[in-house]
């Protein structure tokens, strides 16, 4: 299977099946603040978006550590390029996040998610999203080639 094609589905389906589990998780204040974007685009609507939208950052982060570590000619072993390519995904979260609040990627749904939570703590939590959606990405990656 073509690793980039696999890789996607993966991105994508991560944060597909995360928005739809946070939707399910009743009573966290900070989770009940994103309940205007579901009801914005529905069920599975947000949960497209939330699927593009780690598709999309994932697949940038992914590139700036194949450069970083193959063009660029560094020399490293696999622990190095996860714990550099989580980190790039952990910047790459935070300001991809803050751009998507201060541009109103997805409109005013997500107003009390960025008010109530802060500008940083909202950013660091896409930081994190970013880092958990790559990490479970190169996990899928990595069991694939050894057991297929």
């Amino acid at each position: 299977m073509n690793t980039l094609l696999f890789l996607s589905v993966i991105l994508f389906l991560v944060g597909f099946v995360s928005d739809l589990i946070l939707q399910k998780t009743p009573g966290v204040p900070a989770i009940e603040l994103l309940k205007p974007f579901w009801d914005q685009y529905g069920t599975y609507g947000s949960a497209a978006l939330a699927g593009l939208t780690t598709l999309g950052a994932g697949l940038v982060v992914l590139t700036l550590s194949y450069l970083f570590f193959t063009v660029m000619g560094v020399q490293s072993n696999p622990w190095a390029y996860l714990l550099m390519t989580l980190a790039i995904a952990f910047v790459f979260g935070f300001f991809i996040d803050i751009m998507m609040n201060r541009d109103n990627w997805f409109g005013p749904s997500l107003r009390r998610w960025y008010d109530g939570m802060g500008e940083v703590n909202a950013a660091m939590w896409g930081g994190l999203a970013l880092v958990f959606t790559v990490g479970i990405a190169l996990l899928a990656l990595f069991l694939f080639r050894l057991f297929f």
